[in-house]
């Protein structure tokens, strides 16, 4: 296995319960029922991200550690594979996420 260290990237993510979410105020012109098919997709998204981007973790000294340590990584290379196949299944079917079984 071939290791490169060329740069870095950082990636934040968000994550707050949903009754959080549900209480914030609708953009005027968004309906109920908008809002909850926008929150479906996007935690069926975020799952989906999850499962295929783990798959592709690596665990690689921490240069922060002064034991020693580890640490988990994610190649962007897995962003990019997941992206580029949800893209094309998203541009075939709009609504293939509703499928998704993510677990």
């Amino acid at each position: 296995m071939q290791l490169y260290s060329s740069g870095s990237a950082q990636i934040g993510i968000n994550a707050e319960p949903l009754s959080i979410i549900e209480g914030r105020q609708a953009v005027e012109g968004t309906q109920a029922s908008q809002q909850s098919t926008l929150v479906e997709f996007a935690e069926k998204m975020i799952r989906n991200l999850i499962n295929h981007t783990e798959s592709f973790s690596i665990r690689l000294p921490d240069p922060s550690s002064i034991t020693g340590g580890t640490q988990e990584y994610i190649p962007v290379t897995a962003f990019q594979s997941w992206y580029n196949s949800f893209s094309r299944r998203f541009a075939a079917n709009p609504y293939f996420w509703r499928a998704l079984n993510n677990s």
